[in-house]
């Protein structure tokens, strides 16, 4: 199962807070950022940008998944495998979600042994949990990720385009996180190495690299190039024990902002976004949905029914939040995989 990272709550900045802040805005320039995104980053995210119209992507080379015209793919995550949860929410939420994760996938034969059943489109998370940026660039993993390569052309002739989400949530602390996250400069190059191996395989003609970054993390550090990246992804979770319980708006507005406008032609999903069961989870999720059909810019919103046993945070949906589910998928925005 997933294990997610919490962070302490907001505090009054200081002089060494002041100062990490302008090094971090260094490391902003130097990454391309113009000095005035920098200081409206400083001075706070700005309100958050709503489109005036839909937003269009331009297509996507080859069999990749297209982001839709109008309306936003939904889906969910819960660390089953795809059978049992489609199950579950064909029952409780009636529609037939878009996506559904597949969490440590190691073989392309485990892969399609989970979608045969299940009408949906596959966000793939490599079997990649204990390994660190440098063993990826080394070779380490080189023969997996070949024989998934391969595997996938397979796939891909048969089922179609399918999401390559490798590496998640990279910008968050590497003491708080995974072997691969706090490591800007050795993530974009372990980024590269997987994305190169897919290349040279025949797999990037079905394989949709999703990056995942974290809504409370750095942005502009971990960008890998566009070149390597077909839609871009957040994770986003409001935890009860933050000391500010945060609305979806307010999580995601400065990536959102920042993604919008230094990349518009890539299309944005929310990998994964999730809230603390209680009785305030329904009306969080009813707002979230609000806000996501607001922003036309996301075309893809997966939500996660999970335990967080690491942070102590359960984001399982009670059945109220099943039903509120259910009314907010009556709109035809949402898309199914029907």
């Amino acid at each position: 199962m997933k294990l997610k990272k919490t962070f302490k709550g907001d505090q009054e900045m200081d002089r060494r807070e002041f100062l990490k802040k302008s090094g971090q805005a260094a490391l902003a320039i130097s990454a391309g950022l113009t000095l005035e995104e920098v200081l409206s980053g400083c001075a706070g995210p700005g309100p958050l940008q709503r489109e005036q119209a839909p937003v269009v992507y331009p297509p996507l080379k080859g069999h990749k998944v297209q982001p839709p015209a109008n309306g936003c793919f939904i889906g969910f995550g819960e660390g089953k495998t795809p059978i049992e949860s489609y199950a579950k929410y064909k029952h409780l939420v009636v529609k037939d979600p878009y996506l559904f994760v597949l969490q440590s996938i190691m073989t392309t034969r485990q892969m399609v042994s989970e979608i045969m059943e299940v009408p949906g489109v596959p966000v793939v998370q490599l079997g990649l949990l204990h390994s660190r940026c440098e063993d990826v660039i080394s070779g380490k993993s080189d023969s997996y990720l070949k024989q998934f390569a391969q595997g996938s052309v397979e796939y891909g002739k048969q089922h179609g385009g399918f999401f390559m989400s490798p590496m998640w949530e990279m910008n968050l602390p590497a003491k708080d996180s995974w072997a691969w996250a706090g490591q800007p400069t050795q993530f974009r190059k372990a980024w590269r190495h997987i994305w190169q191996i897919f290349e040279d395989q025949g797999a990037n003609e079905y394989a949709t690299w999703a990056i995942e970054y974290h809504v409370l993390g750095p942005l502009p550090e971990y960008d890998p190039g566009s070149k390597y990246v077909d839609w871009i992804g957040l994770s986003a979770y409001a935890r009860a024990s933050h000391p500010t319980y945060r609305s979806l708006d307010e999580l995601i507005r400065e990536p959102y902002n920042y993604f919008r406008s230094r990349y518009p032609n890539k299309p944005l999903m929310l990998e994964e976004f999730g809230t603390t069961n209680g009785y305030k989870q329904p009306m969080w999720l009813q707002d979230a949905y609000q806000t996501i059909k607001k922003l036309t810019g996301i075309k893809a919103a997966i939500c996660w029914n999970v335990v967080d046993y690491q942070v102590r945070d359960d984001d399982t949906l009670s059945q109220q939040s099943f039903q509120t589910l259910k009314e907010i998928f009556k709109d035809p925005y949402w898309i199914t995989a029907k």
